[in-house]
């Protein structure tokens, strides 16, 4: 008798044990989805996570926290404008069955945005390098210009320093060519006094 109620009293801990696990089990992957759902990547991985560790046989749950695992990735992807590898996480997720239906619908709006985003990006990348070429081709021209003054501004002090010199030249010859007549005039009278003298 004491074996029948024991036993009785067993199956009955187990049966009421065996119900609190499976409502716990089932809360968590409500609370999981409606992390998963409200794009709480970190809070739905965390909770579902729990949830595999009370079932881990549930496909349903480890769907889910596949695509709250990608999802998170992909959001990372998309920050760092790696469009790309974002639209590739996208693409994994839509390949998972079961999980979220609402985030699968997401995933295909989520793709086309970030395919937008990627043409955009690549696009101004390209402009960028354009405007950078036309910059970099207006700066050599403007370099160009003001070598060219500087030469000519070189030029004009050389040939000023030239004509200078050249100016600097007959004004000694000048002086020289004066000098001598000078020295002629200031010989010349003196020879005319003395021969004056003489006569």
């Amino acid at each position: 008798m004491k074996f029948k109620i024991v036993l009785i009293i067993s199956v009955m801990f187990l049966i009421f044990s065996s119900g609190c696990s499976s409502k716990k089990a089932y809360d968590l992957q409500k609370d999981g989805k409606a992390y998963l759902e409200t794009h709480n990547y970190k809070k739905a991985k965390e909770i579902l996570s729990e949830e595999l560790g009370i079932n881990s046989s549930d496909e349903n749950v480890r769907a889910m926290y596949k695509q709250a695992m990608a999802m998170d990735i992909v959001l990372e992807y998309e920050n760092q404008k790696k469009y790309k590898k974002a639209i590739s996480e996208l693409e994994t997720i839509e390949k998972i069955k079961n999980g979220s239906s609402v985030i699968k619908s997401e995933v295909e709006q989520k793709k086309k945005d970030l395919i937008l985003l990627k043409e955009k990006y690549e696009s101004d990348q390209e402009n960028r390098k354009k405007n950078a070429k036309v910059v970099s081709n207006k700066d050599s021209y403007r370099v160009e210009q003001q070598a060219i003054k500087e030469q000519e501004r070189q030029l004009e002090k050389y040939q000023d320093e030239i004509i200078n010199k050249e100016d600097k030249n007959d004004k000694k010859e000048e002086n020289k060519e004066e000098g001598e007549l000078l020295d002629d005039s200031v010989i010349s009278p003196p020879a005319k006094h003395v021969q004056d003298k003489k006569l």
